[in-house]
């Protein structure tokens, strides 16, 4: 793989030189099947008023895979992490949990306990949906959720939100960051989820 990026540099700098049949070969070329990690599937045709916005949507569903649902991929979020706590030997500190009263209640993947009270909760929140407004609208979902158990004096100081956003430069990374910011008014700690040894040490605690 790592000599396909010089190589779409080489025909993209070649097919904006050559018109036509040839710009059409030099793309066929790329394509014809090869012994290696990557295969291309049959070309086809697809009409955009925005190109680039056409871009992003496929990025999304082929590479980011948007098809899965948001529970399946925080599903993910959380099985990596729960391996990362059992190889840390801290998987049997955190539980599955529900934090709250009989008026309100959240329910945690990950929450350690000290002395019968809630000490530290852990939550990994997947922010990269296909479409900025539902980025938007989760983050503030939980950001309610987090001021409605602050409010009952439920929620302990330590809190975690490992975040996962959006890999393609789009209207969803401004979507992501102003989730993230909304998140962190909270009070809460917001780390990405790929940082492993940031997320152990507060396991640690």
């Amino acid at each position: 793989m790592g000599g396909l990026p010089k190589e779409l540099d080489r025909v993209r700098a070649l097919a904006t030189q050559n018109k036509g049949s040839q710009a059409n070969r030099l793309f066929e070329e790329v394509i014809r099947p090869r012994e290696n990690m990557i295969r291309f599937s049959k070309p086809g045709v697809r009409l955009a008023p925005d190109p680039d916005a056409a871009v992003d949507e496929l990025f999304s569903h082929y590479v980011e895979r948007s098809f899965h649902t948001k529970q399946h991929r925080e599903k993910m979020l959380e099985q990596t992490l729960r391996t990362w706590l059992s190889q840390a030997h801290l998987g049997r500190r955190y539980k599955q949990e529900q934090v709250g009263d009989d008026i309100f209640r959240v329910k945690f993947p990950f929450v350690a306990r000290s002395r019968q009270q809630v000490d530290r909760i852990i939550k990994p929140l997947h922010l990269g949906q296909g479409d900025a407004s539902q980025i938007l609208e989760k983050g503030g979902k939980w950001s309610f959720r987090l001021r409605q158990l602050q409010k009952r004096q439920l929620l302990p100081r330590e809190v975690l939100f490992t975040v996962e956003g959006p890999s393609a430069n789009s209207a969803r990374n401004e979507a992501y960051h102003s989730a993230v910011e909304e998140l962190e008014d909270t009070g809460i700690h917001v780390i990405p989820h790929q940082d492993r040894e940031a997320i152990l040490d507060f396991a640690r605690g």
